[in-house]
């Protein structure tokens, strides 16, 4: 839990709004606390991979970076190995775009073999999407699938991808 901590800290400061109001406002320590209250609770009751969906649920993008530094991360099965894999080759490392058709087969797959963390939002699949992209792609549509591609496991993806979150 302590290796959890420290990475919380380093989280939650860079969300530390201290630039944009001119008052303190400790978001960082609190936001911390919150989430390691709830990560020792899920730990508690399920251990490891209890600890690791409380984390991606409520650390969003930020959950790989977290698990990585606490020593969760790269735990995947066979199945969700090869897929990462097909990910990774099908899309150069995430720097082109999986076709419509490519796309839903893969989150099928995410889905059947219950890969962590992946997801397609609304807000992913959006014209403009809510994530920068790929240098010259700006807010392009995407999936998740964490742990693959170069951005952080954001998969751009042609537009037309149907939404679904596990």
């Amino acid at each position: 839990m302590a290796g959890l901590n420290v990475s919380l800290a380093i989280a939650f400061e860079a969300l530390e709004p201290d630039d944009l109001i001119p008052v303190s406002v400790p978001l960082d320590d609190a936001g911390r606390k919150a989430v390691m209250r709830g990560a020792r609770e899920a730990y508690e009751q399920g251990g490891e991979e209890a600890l690791e969906k409380y984390i991606r649920e409520n650390l969003g993008e930020h959950a790989d970076e977290v698990l990585e530094h606490i020593g969760l991360s790269g735990r995947h099965t066979q199945d969700q190995q090869a897929l990462k894999e097909l990910v990774e080759e099908a899309t150069m490392g995430g720097r082109k775009a999986l076709s419509v058709e490519d796309a839903e087969t893969i989150l099928d797959w995410a889905e059947e073999i219950n890969y962590p963390g992946w997801r397609a939002s609304e807000k992913d699949l959006a014209q403009p999407s809510h994530w920068r992209g790929r240098p010259g792609y700006p807010n392009e549509p995407h999936i998740h699938l964490p742990g693959t591609g170069k951005y952080g496991g954001h998969i751009p993806v042609e537009p037309g991808v149907k939404p679904r979150i596990r």
